[in-house]
This record gives C-alpha cells, structure tokens and sequence, in this order.
C-alpha cells in the first residue's frame, strides 16, 4: 500500500490509500447478509402465498447460486416487473452476483440492476421491510464505486436509524466517509465498528482513518495492535509501514529510521519500505542516503513508481 504525505500530495491522491485493500474489503465484508438471508426469519417471504417459480428462486439462494437466482428472477421482472418478491430477489441475489463479477464493467451492469430493483422495493413493500432493504442497498451503491459513497452512507444510515443491526454496517459507512475524505466522520464510524467487534482489518482502516486524518498518535496505537492480532503478513507490512509513516509525520524522523530499518532486518525488506526510509532520511537533509534507499526500492521493485521518481528529480 501506498501512502502518501500530506505536505507533498493532494487530498485526492492522499485517498488512494484505502483503495488498495478494496479486494480485501469485498471478500471480507458482507458476509453477516449472506448469513442473515438464510437463516433469519424477519423478512419471510414466504410469509407470501409464494408460487412455484418464486420457490425455486429461494432455492437457488439458499444454495448460493446467485447467478442463477439473478437470472432467474430478472426473466421473471420482465413479465411482472412490479412483483414485490421478484424485486427483492432480485436484488439481492443481483448484489452477491454483482461482486462475485471478475470484471469491472459485468459488476457494474449487475450491481446497477440490483439497485434499481432494491429502490422500487423501497418503494412499494411495507415500512417493516425496509431496514433490510436499505442496508443491502447502501452495501450495493458502496461497491458501485466512486460517485455512489455518499449514497451508500445515506442508505446505511437510514438502515441504521430503522434500528437494522448488523456486524458490518458501521464499518461500511465508515470506509464510505474515507473514501470522500470525510476522515473524523469514517474515524467516529469505524471506531463504533470495532467497537463492535475486532478483527486486524478493521484496525488497520481505522488506524489509516486516524492517519489521513492527522491523528498519527491514534494511528499508531491500531496499527500496532493489527500487528500484535494478524497473521497475514500483508496486513502486518501494511500496519508496520503506517507506524513508520506516523512517525514520519511527527517529525521524529530517528524514530521512523529506526523502526523502517527494524522492518528491513525482520525480513520486510521491500520496495514501500525502502522508499519510506528514503522519504525519512531526505525529510531529515541527508539526501545522499535517501537516494540510497530509492535506488534499492527501484532494484526491488522496477515498477515503484514514486521511487523513480524521485530518482528524476
């Protein structure tokens, strides 16, 4: 992961940083829903008189063949397009098809398919629905991307003020409001959410939350406890580098020297930290050294961009 300082860089670049965990984010959050449709009772749709080809939808979900259920359920919209059930099946099934899709341009069709058909839900189910509705619909428009995060927070939010609960609603919302660079308001969100409950991931945003925020003393306490919690080693040298990047920041740039180069010694001997210990030692005027260190990132790394970089300059 790349993080960028914010004396050198942009508000819009400082952003990039949380969308380098976006793969982790997708296979990670989302799964309390998964469990939630199978086995909470609370929106029953057969609580409907439900026909045979709505039976089979409901099938098809409970053994996760979303495509199929999408399938399914969409043929079924283009004869009845207002069927309630249809909608939500449709949805739903449309939200898990959507982020299964390897292919940026297949998740968008699906998960904007999913959408409209959650919105008409909104639109036509009793009020005792649409806590549910409006979670899954704010999880929908946050995997839409960039120019949806504002709408995502909007609907979580209203799941969240209808007293939905889920494990990973607040985190949601929180990694939505980083995203707009909305850094306390995903900091208050994401510290509900851990508080909730911990995982390293969750730590880790909150700690790059607190640090794009400029809170580098807070940074640094959940960094390093996703380091003391993780077993991933890409979480502990994501953790471990914003430490040292806190540091950075702090202007304690012994200390950041010390702790990149610790990194390096325990066998974190790659490009990012290379370079940051480059960034550290020019920060300190001893550009000779940094220089040093960007020419290792780039030997590690030919493909480090922000090393080349400075080694243009």
């Amino acid at each position: 992961m790349k993080y960028t300082r914010n004396r050198f860089q942009s508000k819009s670049k400082r952003a990039a940083s949380f969308r380098y965990l976006a793969p982790i984010i997708v296979l990670t959050l989302g799964v309390g829903v998964v469990a939630w449709l199978l086995y909470n009772t609370s929106f029953s749709l057969s609580s409907f008189g439900l026909s045979r080809d709505k039976e089979q939808i409901i099938a098809l979900w409970h053994d996760h063949e979303f495509a199929a259920a999408y399938d399914h359920s969409q043929t079924a919209l283009s004869q009845t397009p207002l069927d309630t059930d249809y909608l939500v099946l449709n949805g739903f099934a449309g939200f898990y098809h959507g982020i299964e899709q390897p292919d940026q341009s297949d998740a968008h069709l699906v998960l904007e398919q999913s959408v409209q058909s959650l919105r008409r839900a909104v639109l036509l189910t009793p009020s005792q629905y649409h806590p549910e509705l409006h979670y899954v619909l704010g999880k929908a428009y946050f995997h839409r991307g960039q120019f949806y995060y504002d709408a995502a927070i909007r609907h979580l939010t209203q799941a969240h003020e209808l007293d939905y609960a889920a494990d990973d609603l607040f985190e949601y919302i929180g990694l939505a409001a980083t995203r707009l660079e909305q850094f306390d308001t995903g900091v208050t969100w994401l510290t509900k959410a851990l508080e909730k409950r911990f995982t390293p991931l969750l730590s880790l945003n909150l700690a790059e939350a607190l640090f794009q925020a400029g809170r580098y003393t807070e940074a640094v306490t959940y960094a390093e406890q996703t380091v003391a919690a993780a077993d991933d080693q890409l979480l502990i040298t994501e953790a471990s580098l914003l430490v040292g990047k806190s540091r950075l920041e702090q202007e304690d740039f012994d200390g950041a020297i010390r702790h990149f180069s610790d990194m390096i010694a325990e066998g974190k001997d790659v490009a990012e930290v290379r370079y940051w210990l480059g960034e550290t030692y020019y920060q300190k005027g001893e550009p000779i050294q940094a220089r040093a260190e960007w020419r290792e990132a780039v030997r590690l790394d030919s493909q480090h961009a922000p090393a080349a970089e400075r080694l243009q300059g």
